[in-house]
């Protein structure tokens, strides 16, 4: 019973062809495949093991379990090899594992990581904990308090330590829990954090993070007839966030834009109305832009947009946090008849569906490895 108490006592069926429903004392315990559906997604061949809970157990050494077992065709049928041994190597199970042969036959878990960090008051007022990629049901602890769990793995966030209770001048440790259980994706999902973790330091007034700076071309008018040239209007919204217990005024954002070469297009400057305590304001600066290059594979012209804060007391006070963000120019459109249009001109699309995780080196982004896959590509 303690074995069952603790998740960890199993029944091993061995290779079983093509589906099952397995009970103990009457109670089911588990099932694999399609019943009477020849095909489908599960192997008709494969290893499987269910967990037994101790609910299903009786006192003593009457237990029964029972197997009922559909086989497809005329191949093997049945327990084909119910004396076959555990299967389980590491993280991998081919019978324990929930998401079965759709997740690499992996059994997930949990992840602890720990970082013991001495911050300095020069650093900035507000300290912000960046995280680009956690996965899955991601918890943030600072101190052994909790400040923030993010459930779903595949988009970033940001958690706020200063108002977390972060220690100026004395050791701090953060903590950050990840859970990856279950049948979660239709293939290899990775655990834990597979993208990087910054710590940034900003005013308590600063522009937010992520998406202080985004930038958009609603308008784009080719000027040549290859499409490399273009005119067009540049919209940049900034985004305020106030980190203070107080409403901030008489702030404002100073946005320039630059080109390849780092002449600059533009510069545009605009007041933000108040911002309440704990909340954000956002402003949009607009700029047309004559001449341009477009973006293209061919021609991957990239422009920049730098934004910064302006703290009250007028626009060019100048404030130490400044946000870039880097954009292209160019038009597209999918068309029945000249399929996709890029910059007026129709391009065949190559590629093919490609997961973000690099095989059996995991789902970290290793620099060499997506190089590797962009040229296998």
């Amino acid at each position: 019973f303690a074995a069952a108490r603790a998740g960890t006592l199993r029944l091993a069926l061995g290779s079983v062809a093509t589906a099952d429903r397995t009970y103990i004392n009457g109670a089911k315990v588990g099932s694999t495949g399609a019943w009477h559906k020849p095909g489908g997604c599960s192997s008709r061949l494969d290893y499987r093991s269910y967990a037994v809970p101790a609910s299903a157990l009786h006192v003593g050494p009457d237990n029964v379990a029972a197997i009922w077992v559909w086989s497809e065709g005329s191949g093997p049928a049945g327990l084909v090899d119910w004396a076959q041994p555990d299967r389980r190597i590491g993280p991998f199970d081919p019978g324990a594992s929930p998401g079965h042969k759709q997740t690499g036959y992996t059994l997930g878990g949990v992840g602890w990581y720990r970082k013991t960090f001495r911050p300095d008051a020069r650093w900035g007022e507000r300290l912000q904990l960046f995280v680009e990629g956690c996965y899955m049901n991601c918890s943030v602890y600072l101190n052994g308090e909790h400040l923030l769990t993010h459930p779903y793995g595949y988009t970033s966030f940001a958690v706020d330590l200063t108002a977390g209770g972060l220690r100026l001048g004395q050791p701090n440790v953060l903590a950050i829990r990840a859970e990856s259980r279950g049948s979660n994706s239709r293939w290899y999902a990775g655990a834990g954090l597979f993208r990087p973790v910054s710590l940034l330091a900003h005013p308590a007034l600063h522009l937010a993070v992520p998406g202080g700076v985004y930038v958009t071309t609603p308008h784009i008018a080719l000027t040549a007839s290859d499409g490399l040239r273009a005119d067009a209007t540049v919209a940049v919204n900034v985004t305020v966030a106030n980190a203070r217990g107080t409403t901030a005024a008489g702030a404002g954002a100073r946005v320039e834009l630059f080109d390849e070469r780092g002449v600059s297009l533009g510069v545009g400057f605009a007041s933000l109305p108040e911002v309440g305590g704990g909340g954000s304001a956002s402003v949009l600066l607009s700029f047309d832009v004559r001449g341009v290059r477009t973006w293209s594979p061919g021609q991957p012209s990239l422009y920049r947009a730098v934004a910064t804060l302006s703290c009250g007391g007028g626009l060019r006070d100048g404030c130490p946090d400044t946000e870039t963000a880097t954009f292209g120019v160019r038009s597209f459109s999918f068309d029945s008849s000249a399929g996709f249009v890029l910059n007026g001109q129709s391009v065949k699309l190559h590629g093919g569906c490609v997961h973000h995780d690099n095989g059996p080196l995991g789902s970290k982004a290793i620099g060499r490895a997506e190089e590797r896959r962009g040229g296998v590509l």
